[in-house]
């Protein structure tokens, strides 16, 4: 038993020694990232990120588009952005939307230049609530302000976030207060 944990263990580290580092490796300009998906299962509009490392001069705008095996643009953006002396992107996260279906293999590539996949983004305002739609998922907020004469439970002031929208439209959940204390505004 303790010979085959030992070798079990010699095993795992000889395999993290060896892809260790190249899982940790950030992406670079024109590296192709393959996605392949291994447990037989679907995976719908799955929100994934990768690293990626520029040279400097290399990459100047924060203006990426990312695109799949066939060169269609998906929706994506970069976080975490640093950025070199001479004001070019050294580093950033790339953040994007895949649906893999089981054991699908396939492909995208970050370019440079402005996307053309436009945004959803639409707010609205009735009455005391602000809506929030990316056409994807929404959230209703209130807006405003309540004054009342005497404290009253937090339950009973209206909160911030009423509601949110769903993928396929409907609307849950609510938001609340939960504090022992009582409320002025």
């Amino acid at each position: 038993m303790k010979r085959n944990s030992a070798i079990l263990a010699s095993l795992l580290l000889l395999i993290t020694g060896e892809l260790g580092p190249l899982a940790a490796a950030p992406h670079r300009r024109g590296d192709t990232v393959p996605l392949k998906e291994h447990l037989g299962r679907d995976w719908p509009n799955e929100l994934i990120h990768y690293d990626y490392a520029f040279n400097p001069g290399e990459w100047r705008a924060a203006d990426a588009r990312m695109v799949d095996a066939s060169g269609k643009e998906v929706p994506a953006q970069l976080s975490a952005v640093t950025k070199h002396p001479d004001g070019s992107i050294q580093n950033a996260q790339v953040w994007f939307l895949i649906s893999l279906k089981p054991g699908e293999v396939t492909q995208f590539k970050l370019q440079p230049g402005q996307s053309t996949a436009g945004s959803e983004l639409k707010v609205s305002r009735v009455g005391d609530r602000v809506e929030i739609n990316n056409g994807l998922v929404g959230a209703r907020f209130h807006i405003g302000e309540q004054q009342f004469a005497s404290p009253v439970r937090a339950s009973e002031v209206p909160t911030f976030l009423w509601a949110v929208q769903l993928r396929g439209g409907a609307w849950t959940g609510r938001g609340w207060f939960e504090t022992p204390k009582k409320c002025r505004s």
